[in-house]
């Protein structure tokens, strides 16, 4: 929060309020008041008084509407955050990590064993209990989409008839260290590389997806 913004905005909110408030009291001053409530008096029962009750009953319908909907926003809230969200972000550090420029015409190989060089690295620090790396899998961020289409089907003739997948990386301890838990299935291990057997969930058996070269 800016200093000086914050000094700004106090000054006019107090220059205000002193502002409004000292005219009523010139007002007052001045000996209006009493005239100003012997025409209350004499004309209460007059269009303007109609209209000015006309304008308090509104203005009290619509602050309970608000204060109805203030409600509702704080319980709404409060339930929001007693809900589970399937991963504890407790103790957890993420930051963005960038290749050497010298790994820009580096073989995949090459990118591969550094990556994993970096990752035994940052598991060697004291306290750190476990590692990920990850791409697209940090909840409530952004995403990586795969466009591709059924083999065996013609090519669609643009990229938007095409069917979207989501895609996320991330390595073996990646659930371990967002604390989620295994419901079914079995967690990722080493074995899970660029060597191991793809597995992939499919709706129907007889049909592989193709993604576009």
């Amino acid at each position: 929060m800016d200093l000086r913004v914050l000094i700004f905005a106090a000054a006019v909110s107090l220059l205000a309020g002193i502002c409004f408030g000292l005219i009523p009291a010139f007002k007052t001053a001045q000996g209006k008041a009493y005239a100003a409530l012997k025409e209350g008096g004499r004309g209460g029962t007059g269009t303007r008084h109609r209209v000015q009750r006309a304008l308090v009953v509104a203005e009290m319908a619509l602050a309970l509407v608000l204060l109805v909907g203030a409600g509702l926003m704080i319980r709404t809230l409060t339930a929001l955050w007693n809900v589970n969200p399937g991963f504890d972000t407790r103790n957890v550090l993420t930051f963005g990590l960038a290749l050497p420029p010298a790994m820009n015409t580096a073989t995949p190989e090459a990118i591969r064993a550094w990556l994993r060089e970096a990752h035994q690295q940052f598991q060697s620090i004291p306290g750190v209990q476990s590692v990920s790396y990850t791409w697209g899998a940090l909840p409530l961020s952004s995403d990586d989409e795969w466009l591709f289409w059924i083999d065996g089907e013609p090519k669609p003739a643009s990229e938007n008839d095409m069917n979207w997948a989501l895609n996320y990386v991330v390595e073996p301890d990646y659930l371990k260290v967002m604390g989620i838990p295994l419901e079914s299935g079995r967690f990722f291990t080493t074995h899970d590389d660029e060597h191991g057997r793809q597995v992939l969930q499919r709706d129907r058996p007889d049909r592989q997806a193709a993604a576009p070269q």
